[in-house]
C-alpha cells in the first residue's frame, strides 16, 4: 500500500466464541436425538440439532446468557439456559402428554373467529414468535385458528400455559413488550385440554 493511501485496509474482528456443550434426554434419561435448538433472538448460529448422543454444541458469545428451546421432532419442548463460563449443561424434556384445544368465537352470535395466532408464556417462560414458528414446523402443528375458530396442539408438556392471541406484529410486538395480559390461563394436564375464547366483534 502506498504512503498517505487513506483507504487503508482494517483487520475484520470477530466474536470470540464459547462453546457449551448441551445435552438433552426424556425423563428416562434416553437421550433425545435430532432436536431442534433455537434462540429467540433471530441469532444465525441456530437453529441447531442434537446428535446421536443427545449433545449439540452451542456457540455464545464471550461473557453471554442465552435461553435456548429444545424442540424434539416427535414432540414436546422444553428449555435451557446456557452461560458462557460453563462448558456443560443439561436439559430433561418432560413427556408430551396433553392436548391443548382452543376455540375461539366472537360475541354476541357465537361466530368462530379464524386466523387468531398465539404467543404463550410455559410455567412462566415465554414462547416468542420465531419459537413458536419453529414448534410448528418441526411438529406439524398449525399456527393459527381455522375457519371453524378452533386450533389444537397435541403432544405438548404438561404445565401452566398463558395464551396471547396475536392477529398481526403490532398485537405480537405488545405482548412481548408487555403491555398484554394474557387472554387466557390453563393448567395443562394428561390428556385433552379445553380452552374457551370469546372476542369483541368488530
Amino acid at each position: 500500500m502506498r504512503d498517505g493511501d487513506t483507504n487503508s485496509v482494517r483487520p475484520l474482528l470477530l466474536d470470540r466464541a464459547h462453546i457449551v456443550k448441551l445435552t438433552v434426554a426424556n425423563q428416562a434419561g434416553v437421550p433425545i436425538t435430532d432436536a431442534v435448538v433455537v434462540d429467540s433472538t433471530g441469532d444465525e448460529r441456530s437453529p441447531l440439532r442434537t446428535d446421536e448422543m443427545g449433545t449439540v454444541a452451542v456457540p455464545l458469545r464471550e461473557d453471554e446468557n442465552k435461553l435456548v428451546y429444545i424442540i424434539p421432532r416427535e414432540g414436546s419442548f422444553g428449555t435451557a439456559m446456557l452461560a458462557s463460563c460453563e462448558d456443560h449443561a443439561a436439559a430433561v424434556i418432560g413427556p408430551a402428554t396433553s392436548t391443548i384445544r382452543i376455540v375461539a368465537t366472537a360475541e354476541p352470535d357465537g361466530a368462530p373467529v379464524p386466523d387468531a395466532g398465539f404467543i404463550f408464556r410455559f410455567n412462566g417462560t415465554i414462547v416468542p414468535p420465531r419459537v413458536v414458528t419453529v414448534l410448528g414446523a418441526e411438529q406439524g402443528l398449525p399456527l393459527q385458528t381455522g375457519p371453524d375458530g378452533t386450533l389444537v396442539w397435541s403432544r405438548m408438556p404438561s404445565g401452566v400455559y398463558e395464551l396471547f392471541p396475536v392477529f398481526n406484529g403490532a398485537d405480537a410486538n405488545r405482548v412481548l413488550h408487555g403491555f398484554d395480559a394474557p387472554k387466557a390461563q390453563l393448567s395443562a394436564k394428561l390428556g385433552d385440554n379445553l380452552v374457551s375464547l370469546t372476542f369483541q366483534q368488530k
